[in-house]
């Protein structure tokens, strides 16, 4: 687990202000603020990253994925809830064929809910894997690392209407270190990051150049509340 030490400005700013720059979760708009990014009353939301031991740093195409670091593509132990490792291969996937939304996953909201203040990732809808419900129903800190493998939170990011999905954003723990996964229009990933495809998302460990913004606001950490 990172020192908080490690936690930049974003994050406080986060708690404050509802996650303000980067790669802020707003998954919980509702449910986001309970005192932090992430995920608490504010909209501090979901999603967000341990150190993945990975020995390429980050990479932002899908060809790439292979290569991160052991510790990041372990299997997490044959849960079949999640992606079989933290490959960028397996977490798209796992996102096309919508594992999230099966037994076990927890939807944060009924419906997708409007940005909140400081976040850039617009108007989202957030999901919680069965190993992230039960961390955090432990472990209710907001800044608490869920640093256990299966730890999984997929926010949706839908335009301003709330009708079309345009990306999604992913924090993952395979084992005991995080991976990011983003891919989204101008913007929604990062403040002043080029849009992308799930073919080519933004994607790397706490190491990663091409996650660094994820990195900075989330620390690994999951800013959603339960519902």
């Amino acid at each position: 687990m990172r020192s908080s030490l490690l936690m930049p400005a974003c994050l406080t700013t986060a708690m404050l202000f509802g996650f303000a720059l980067g790669c802020s979760d707003d998954s919980g708009d509702s449910a986001e603020t309970s005192g932090a990014m992430s995920t608490a009353t504010v909209n501090t939301a979901t999603m967000n990253t341990a150190s993945a031991s990975s020995t390429t740093g980050a990479t932002n195409t899908v060809t790439a994925t292979s290569t991160v670091a052991s510790t990041a593509t372990s299997t997490t132990g044959g849960d079949a809830s999640v992606p079989a490792d933290g490959s960028a291969e397996a977490i798209t996937a796992f996102l096309e064929a919508e594992g999230y939304k099966a037994e076990g996953w927890v939807s944060v909201h009924d419906a997708p809910v409007p940005p909140s203040v400081g976040t850039p990732h617009g108007t989202v809808r957030v999901y919680m894997s069965p190993a992230l419900v039960a961390f955090r129903q432990g472990n209710p800190d907001l800044l608490e690392e869920p640093a256990v493998p299966g730890a999984m939170a997929v926010k949706e990011m839908y335009d301003d209407a709330g009708a079309t999905l345009v990306g999604r954003a992913v924090t993952f723990y395979p084992a005991n270190d995080v991976v990011y996964f983003c891919y989204g229009p101008d913007g929604r990933c990062a403040s002043g990051r080029a849009a992308t495809t799930i073919d080519a998302p933004e994607y790397g460990d706490e190491d990663g150049e091409s996650v660094k913004s994820c990195n900075v606001c989330h620390s690994g950490l999951v800013f959603t509340e339960l519902p």
